[in-house]
């Protein structure tokens, strides 16, 4: 091969793991997101669970019960976010 050649397919090699490196990163993202999505289910399971012992939830209430949850989930992973100094205000 010559040299030029070698050049050629070296640059094609690079972008390739360029490319290749750019879409880890983004399944490494979409995992992280679901990875959330599993946990809050999660959680809103465990409610649920909770919620089945005493007092039981009526299916009417469950999508209510479910976004309540949800929120509770949400503002208790942005208050842990918040370093030290900051506040909610």
């Amino acid at each position: 091969m010559s040299p030029t050649a070698m050049k050629v397919r070296w640059d094609e090699l690079e972008k390739e793991l360029e490319a290749s490196r750019a879409k880890e990163i983004e399944l490494r993202k979409e995992l992280q997101v679901e990875k959330l999505r599993r946990s809050e289910m999660k959680s809103v399971l465990e409610d649920i669970q909770r919620e089945q012992k005493s007092p039981f939830v009526v299916p009417a209430l469950l999508e209510t019960f479910i976004q309540i949850s949800q929120a509770s989930t949400a503002a208790t992973l942005h208050k842990i976010s918040l370093a030290p100094n900051q506040s909610c205000d």
